[in-house]
């Protein structure tokens, strides 16, 4: 009895003790490492798709893991313009929990300047209309160009939900400069 009694103790603090299993990274090509195909004409990484994308696309200049990450530059001349990739997620589970997190790193060539930042969202949508969205951290001229930063946001999806974009943008405001950004996850809970 003693014996069993000490196996069910040992047995539940190994369970205490064993971390979770990761969840399934909702995200395509996660890393950024799928090649652009030949002749592609978008810059976008491989199950992304991009806005004004002619400031943003695949590099091997910088990367946390891997070879590539995705740099967004800001346009020239100081233009105040919004850019940014997007993956969409299908099969989204009202009021369940989705975290989304990436690795940002500012570049040592053009750092970013003035008001200009980056920015993770999720955008929460029905019948292909966004009926919410909810903003997670921003990074400006005080990210790091030696150090990845780890940037991460919790949502809860809302009633009605049907899909999702997990997004990645680049408010140039009246600044300008580029990052990059790899290793993205998305996972529910």
């Amino acid at each position: 009895m003693m014996k069993l009694f000490f196996i069910m103790i040992v047995a539940g603090l190994l369970m205490l003790t064993t971390p979770v299993l990761a969840a399934e990274n909702l995200l395509e090509n996660p890393g950024f490492e799928e090649p652009i195909p030949a002749g592609d004409t978008d810059d976008s990484p491989i199950g992304w798709w991009s806005w004004n994308s002619d400031y943003n696309g695949t590099t091997a200049d910088a990367s946390r893991t891997g070879k590539y990450s995705v740099y967004f530059i800001g346009p020239p001349g100081g233009e105040a313009q919004t850019q940014g990739i997007v993956f969409t997620f299908k099969n989204v589970e009202p009021d369940k929990e989705y975290v989304f997190s990436v690795y940002a790193m500012n570049s040592k060539k053009d750092s970013i300047k003035e008001r200009a930042y980056g920015q993770i969202s999720i955008e929460w949508r029905k019948d292909n209309e966004e009926i919410d969205r909810a903003w997670g951290p921003t990074w400006g001229v005080d990210l790091s160009c030696n150090k990845w930063k780890l940037c991460e946001m919790t949502a809860i999806a809302p009633k009605g939900t049907d899909e999702c974009f997990f997004v990645i943008t680049f408010f140039a405001e009246d600044g300008s400069g580029m990052f990059y950004i790899d290793d993205a996850v998305a996972v529910g809970k």
